[in-house]
């Protein structure tokens, strides 16, 4: 009687085992690090927003993480629903006009979850301010994360 009692905890593990497993042709999930970069030119970057495009069947997005310098540094706003949805609006600005840094530089990192066919995500910038809120002209790219060292992240 008293295995009776063991049996019920190990097939449940083994259940929840076996359903975290994935079945044979099912593809493994991959972890991506994107860097969100953006090119103001000469002009200083106090704000920014762009809209990022994606696959919601294939593509999750996990986490986003600030920028490389100090006016960024802080994890960018973004709208929580965009997470899983397929497309997400992220933006940002600096706290003291003097912080914003000109020419290109990474804003953000977003971290995806990707199984299967993977089309690249798109992104779209919105808008970039210099300080006082006046429009520039400015180029945002996403691409393969590195880290402080130079390293390519997969």
């Amino acid at each position: 009687m008293r295995w009776i009692g063991l049996a019920l905890p190990v097939a449940l593990a083994l259940a929840a085992l076996v359903h975290a497993t994935p079945a044979s042709g099912d593809p493994e999930p991959r972890f991506v690090a994107l860097d969100l970069r953006i090119d103001a030119g000469e002009a200083p970057l106090a704000a920014w927003q762009v809209e990022v495009t994606y696959d919601p069947a294939t593509t999750k997005v996990l986490s986003l993480e600030g920028g490389e310098t100090e006016g960024f540094r802080e994890a960018p706003h973004h709208d929580r629903r965009g997470l899983e949805g397929g497309r997400i609006v992220i933006a940002s600005y600096v706290p003291a006009d003097t912080a914003a840094p000109a020419g290109e530089t990474r804003v953000a990192r977003l971290h995806l979850q990707t199984t299967g066919e993977v089309g690249a995500p798109r992104v779209r910038l919105v808008t970039a301010a210099r300080p006082g809120g006046a429009k520039i002209e400015a180029r945002a790219t996403l691409a393969s994360s590195t880290d402080d060292e130079g390293r390519k992240q997969e």
